[in-house]
């Protein structure tokens, strides 16, 4: 089975607003987290910052590696 790797730059765009587009991104993004290991679909979510953003928790249970480099306390 081939495997197919999602790459996201700044994804906190998606994540940032209260709108409906915002929690649609977010529901695809966890059901990608969830679901897309077992098809071969990877995800690689890059951001620069992550202050200001609600992240689904649910997503972040589904993530296994999460790498930070430098960056403030409120990241």
């Amino acid at each position: 089975m081939p495997r197919i790797v999602i790459i996201i730059d700044e994804f906190h765009g998606l994540l940032s607003e209260e709108d409906s587009g915002s929690r649609e991104a977010a529901s695809i993004l966890q059901e990608i987290a969830r679901q897309g290991r077992s098809f071969g679909i990877h995800l690689l979510l890059a951001s620069q910052t992550l202050a200001g953003v609600q992240i689904p928790t649910a997503m972040l249970e589904q993530i296994g590696v999460r790498i930070a480099l430098q960056c403030s306390d409120d990241d």
